[in-house]
């Protein structure tokens, strides 16, 4: 039994999408921005394949400079992330920061995640 009537297509943020202009009624970026190089790239190739009202689910660990490893380069704010947003002509349906539903470490209770809604 198929329990999901779409496909799940992925893609890499570092490079542009392999979608046409528009394609997409919604997508989800989740725990990806924070790893690629161009955050700026990332962000213009959502908007790119989204649909004019098109909605992104974005989850996006927020980090502190101690909390940087080999694989979050960035750090990242609730505020930073929100001019990313404005940039790129997504307007924020409902957003929240809270503690990250996944941990590096058990104990680790300030790492945050931003949580949006976003609609093009």
């Amino acid at each position: 039994m198929d329990l999901c009537e779409r496909n799940i297509i992925y893609g890499n943020l570092d490079k542009k999408l392999p979608f046409d202009d528009n394609i997409f009624d919604y997508a989800i970026c989740t725990n990806a921005i924070d790893h690629i190089q161009d955050i700026q790239n990332g962000f213009f190739e959502l908007n790119r394949i989204l649909k004019q009202n098109g909605i992104l689910f974005l989850y996006v660990h927020l980090r502190k400079k101690h909390q940087l490893n080999k694989g979050h380069i960035h750090i990242l704010t609730q505020e930073i992330v929100n001019d990313y947003i404005k940039e790129n002509n997504f307007k924020i349906i409902a957003q929240k920061v809270c503690q990250d539903w996944v941990n590096d470490k058990k104990n680790e209770k300030e790492r945050m995640a931003l949580y949006s809604v976003l609609k093009k």
